[in-house]
């Protein structure tokens, strides 16, 4: 859907002249061959080919039409696959565009040149979204979800703006498009999602434990799973699989954490891959001031 009412215009008026140019040139070429016939004398009819001829002509062209312009909604419709995925909704004081569970902003961030999925949802009520920049108008009614794709040409800040029910675009949901050229989406996007910089450093450390899939093998409570749990791990006596024994501190944590390998608890499988290169050491240390918080009652505290 268009983001203002000319585009409508324009294909109503595109139609109109279509039809009536093929009309028109088919009155002209009938009304010339009457003519011709009656300065001849002869009886006029209109030839069975020139009748067969005014029909295919308009009908193959309306089905060239259609055949383009079905292969362009098709194309229009379905986004590619390596899309950046956006959902975007109306929050508590403006929009919230989100890109995955942890990372969200209240103005749309994209990388230039690069195609975007965009997801409107509206629990309550209908919600629109306008980007004037992209032709780009979606509506969203209570409950439903509604998705456009586009791909952004321009690095630059385009207005935003949405409006709730049918009143007038409200002052709370105008926002930007902002467009990012080369790595700086890269960058933006990874300060989004830096835990560190979104919590503080116990329930930091705790969403990085449950972000890289750690609660699969280790549980919070004691009981056993494929690995140790983490509950009371801080100061307790480890036995290793080749006899050796250590008291978990703060640098077994770490040197577990990047290579698992070296030191396997007895009576566990070394299944454990390294996360060498995957947590920083910022990263590290709040997930041991997590298992600080980590008592006998199994409860963070």
């Amino acid at each position: 859907m268009s983001a203002d009412p000319h585009f409508s215009w324009l294909l109503v008026a595109t139609v109109a002249a279509a039809v009536g140019f093929v009309t028109l040139v088919d009155v002209l070429l009938v009304l010339n061959l009457r003519r011709h016939a009656e300065d001849r004398g002869e009886d006029f009819e209109v030839p069975r080919g020139l009748r067969i001829m005014s029909l295919l002509l308009p009908l193959g062209a309306a089905a060239a039409l259609v055949f383009t312009g079905a292969r362009d909604l098709v194309q229009a419709t379905v986004p590619p696959l390596h899309s950046l995925e956006v959902s975007a909704s109306r929050g508590e004081e403006g929009w919230d565009f989100r890109y995955s569970p942890e990372v969200a902003a209240d103005s749309l961030h994209l990388p230039v040149h690069r195609p975007v999925r965009l997801t409107l949802e509206s629990p309550e009520g209908p919600l629109t979204l306008k980007i004037p920049a992209l032709r780009l108008e979606r509506t969203a009614r209570a409950g439903a979800k509604v998705s456009a794709w586009f791909e952004a040409q321009v690095a630059d800040t385009f207005a935003l703006w949405g409006e709730a029910g049918h009143r007038a675009p409200e002052e709370g949901l105008r926002s930007a498009m902002v467009v990012h050229s080369g790595p700086s989406f890269d960058r933006w996007f990874a300060s989004k999602s830096d835990l560190l910089e979104m919590y503080p450093p116990v329930e930091a450390g705790r969403h990085l434990v449950e972000r890289h899939g750690c609660l699969v093998c280790h549980s919070l409570d004691g009981s056993p799973r494929t690995g140790p749990s983490f509950w009371g791990v801080l100061g307790r006596h480890r036995v290793f699989s080749d006899g050796t024994t250590a008291v978990a501190d703060s640098s077994y944590v770490r040197h577990s954490v990047l290579q698992p390998q070296s030191q396997i608890v007895q009576g566990f499988p070394g299944v454990m891959p390294s996360f060498e290169g995957k947590l920083r050491d910022a990263d590290i240390a709040a997930i041991i001031d997590f298992f600080e918080t980590l008592r006998e009652n199994g409860e963070e505290q």
